[in-house]
């Protein structure tokens, strides 16, 4: 498991990636029709995915996950923090 600071690091990266997408969502509200909006909202989406996926991958997942089999929604890691131990 790589250390604290790459962790904090990660995070950070997907919080700028995520007001990225609030700001193009925003935008695209008021802007519909903006194709090059849209485009760079798409792209950033697929970023954020990505960062998300290494993350849970490598530390514990930030969000839930939907089996389609089941249709349900659960958590796969027992090791992700609590309120308490900073996981929120």
């Amino acid at each position: 498991m790589a250390n604290k600071s790459d962790m904090n690091r990660m995070l950070n990266d997907i919080g700028i990636v995520d007001f990225i997408l609030v700001d193009l969502m925003l935008y695209l509200d008021t802007h519909p029709h903006d194709q090059a909006a849209l485009n760079y909202f798409n792209h950033y989406s697929k970023i954020k995915s990505k960062m998300v996926h290494d993350f849970s991958v490598t530390y514990y997942p930030l969000v839930k996950e939907y089996n389609e089999s089941t249709k349900d929604f659960r958590w796969n890691n027992p090791n992700t923090p609590l309120a308490w131990e900073g996981g929120c």
